[in-house]
């Protein structure tokens, strides 16, 4: 199994994003063209953000609701120290770049790094909420289809067939009631909510692969589509087209 990058590809990307726009402390139309970058990178990571003009810098709000009622509050600044004279550069100030294993611009240590991280911290949690919501919706879908399809061909079989459906529709019957049972468990766990979500979403899989091999055929087909979703994510995040 590789081993993970120290730094992400997402993070580079964003760190250069931010980096590449000059906002030096007083200048006003850097500032603003800075606000600018940061309101796209929130609403890349899944915020809804905005710029709020002030006599100074513009301030930029990124918020996302949740299910409980406490909030976090992250806060950082955008602006940073003029470059000063370029010729104590060892590069354009403005440009990341790499020096023996250091990362080097303008604001990378002072403001636009911690932003970048955290951003991408957001952006990886919002992600993982996501595509266990998108399962659990498919899934839930997935059922009420099979139970609807299920009822309509039951009217449609002998008394004898009947007899035989009625028994193995007792035995879906007991795994269905042991899930709901696990899933309102889960409700009364001290964990984390999108814990709760991934325990709940395997539940759910196993109470519809245990209806025959076509559901489990279908459970795995929606998998190997979700795997491709999330590669692709991964791949268009770690190429050039990341925002610029």
């Amino acid at each position: 199994m590789p081993t993970p990058a120290l730094i992400p590809d997402r993070l580079i990307h964003t760190l250069r994003a931010l980096c590449a726009q000059p906002s030096a402390s007083g200048q006003q139309h850097e500032l603003a063209a800075s606000a600018d970058v940061v309101q796209q990178l929130m609403q890349r990571c899944g915020l809804d953000a905005l710029v709020a003009a002030t006599p100074g810098a513009p301030v930029v709000i990124g918020t996302r609701a949740g299910r409980s009622p406490d909030t976090l509050l992250l806060y950082h600044h955008y602006d940073t120290a003029p470059t000063g004279p370029w010729r104590h550069w060892n590069h354009e100030p403005h440009m990341l770049a790499e020096r023996d294993g250091a990362l080097f611009a303008r604001g990378v240590a002072a403001g636009k790094g911690p932003l970048a991280a955290h951003l991408c911290a957001i952006a990886a949690l919002v992600d993982a909420h996501e595509a266990t919501r998108l399962i659990e919706t498919l899934l839930t879908r997935a059922l009420k289809t099979a139970a609807d399809t299920q009822d309509s061909g039951q009217a449609l079989k002998s008394a004898g067939k009947i007899r035989r459906t009625s028994q193995r529709q007792d035995s879906q019957d007991r795994s269905q009631n042991r899930g709901a049972a696990l899933q309102q468990w889960l409700k009364t766990v001290q964990a984390a909510p999108e814990h709760r979500e991934l325990v709940s979403l395997a539940v759910t899989l196993h109470e519809v692969a245990s209806r025959g091999e076509a559901e489990r055929t279908m459970c795995r087909e929606m998998l190997e589509s979700l795997a491709r979703w999330t590669e692709r994510r991964h791949t268009t995040d770690s190429g050039t087209e990341y925002l610029f």
